[in-house]
């Protein structure tokens, strides 16, 4: 997707956390919302997909402040409730899409489910520009 994205040179990705597997990947999603605030969320989004060891508290906090983050004022963003209605309101989002699993791409009108190669998505790209 990257790949694609960076040739084409005119295209935004906004990403929309859907966590499917339970609290351990709901809190990790509210970690990568929370950081986006010390413009950390696609590091911390990417280094949390790599992520061989359970993402518990402690590996997550280890990754941010790895990554230059403030978990302190990363745990009062997520006290403060903002991360959860987020993850609320793309739950709304992805139901009126009828997007039930990950990944889940939106490229203009169409939606593509499942991993896409960058040609794939290069595709994608002209298609949503054409339409």
């Amino acid at each position: 997707m990257l790949e694609a994205v960076a040739k084409d040179g005119d295209t935004r990705i906004v990403y929309r956390d859907l966590p499917i597997f339970g609290p351990p990947s709901e809190d990790a999603a509210r970690i990568a919302i929370a950081a986006n605030e010390q413009g950390l969320y696609t590091a911390v989004h990417d280094a949390f997909m790599r992520e061989r060891r359970p993402l518990t508290p402690a590996v997550m906090a280890e990754v941010v402040t790895g990554l230059g983050g403030n978990w302190q004022s990363l745990m009062k963003t997520i006290e403060a409730g903002g991360p959860t209605q987020r993850l609320v309101a793309n739950r709304r989002d992805a139901m009126a899409l009828g997007i039930v699993g990950t990944p889940t791409y939106v490229s203009g009108r169409f939606k593509y489910t499942g991993a896409l190669t960058e040609t794939q998505f290069e595709k994608a790209i002209d298609k949503a520009r054409q339409n």
